[in-house]
C-alpha cells in the first residue's frame, strides 16, 4: 500500500518513454515511406496523333485485367492476319469512368491504316495537349498517378477534352512490378 505511488511513478515514467519511443520511431519511418514513395511528374506537353486498332468493351473495373489480356491477344492475332505494323507499345483507352464501370478499347497503335472487322475497329487519337505523368508501379497502384492528375487539372483549371489513355510503357513479364511504367494521358482544351 505505501509503495503504491513510488511504484505507479516509475511505472508512468517507464510507459511514458516507452510510448515516446514508440510515436518518435512511427514519426521516422512514416517520413521514410514518404521520401520512398514514387511520385509522378505530372507535366502538360503536345502528343502526336496516333492512329490505333482497338476492341471496345463496357465492362466492370474488376475485369480491366482479364479484357485487356484477351483483347491484347486478338489485336496481336488480327494484325499479324492483316499485315498490320504495330507501331509501339499496347495501350487502353478509357471513354467512361464511374468506379464501377468502364467503356474501354484495349488497342495497338499502328502505322498507317487497316480495315477493321465486326470486333477491331481502326481509329486515331487526335494530336493536341494532353496532362501526362509515368507511373512507376503496379498497375494496381496507378489509382493514385489518376488521383493526381485530378487534384492537378483541377488546381490549374484545366479541362479534360477527350478519352483518358495509358500507353503500357514496358513488359510486366520481363520487369518486376515495382519497375512496371505506366504513361498516363489526359487529354486537354
Amino acid at each position: 500500500f505505501f509503495m503504491r505511488p513510488i511504484y505507479k511513478m516509475i511505472l508512468k515514467g517507464a510507459m511514458d518513454e516507452q510510448m515516446n519511443n514508440g510515436l518518435k520511431f512511427l514519426s521516422e519511418y512514416a517520413a521514410e515511406l514518404e521520401l520512398s514513395a514514387p511520385k509522378a511528374e505530372i507535366i502538360i506537353e503536345e502528343v502526336e496523333a496516333i492512329p490505333y486498332v482497338g476492341i471496345s468493351k463496357n465492362i466492370e473495373v474488376s475485369e480491366i485485367a482479364a479484357t485487356l489480356q484477351e483483347g491484347f491477344a486478338n489485336l496481336g492475332a488480327f494484325c499479324q492476319e492483316n499485315g498490320a505494323k504495330i507501331a509501339g507499345m499496347p495501350m487502353a483507352i478509357y471513354h467512361t469512368w464511374d468506379g464501377q464501370e468502364t467503356d474501354m478499347e484495349a488497342v495497338f497503335p499502328i502505322e498507317g491504316e487497316v480495315a477493321g472487322n465486326a470486333d477491331i475497329k481502326f481509329n486515331t487519337i487526335p494530336a493536341g495537349k494532353a496532362v501526362t505523368a509515368v507511373h512507376t508501379g503496379s498497375y494496381e497502384s496507378t489509382a493514385d498517378t489518376h488521383m493526381e492528375i485530378d487534384a492537378y487539372l483541377e488546381a490549374n483549371g484545366l479541362e479534360i477534352n477527350g478519352s483518358v489513355y495509358e500507353i503500357y510503357m514496358n513488359d510486366p513479364g520481363q520487369v518486376s512490378p515495382e519497375e512496371i511504367k505506366t504513361k498516363i494521358v489526359y487529354p486537354i482544351k
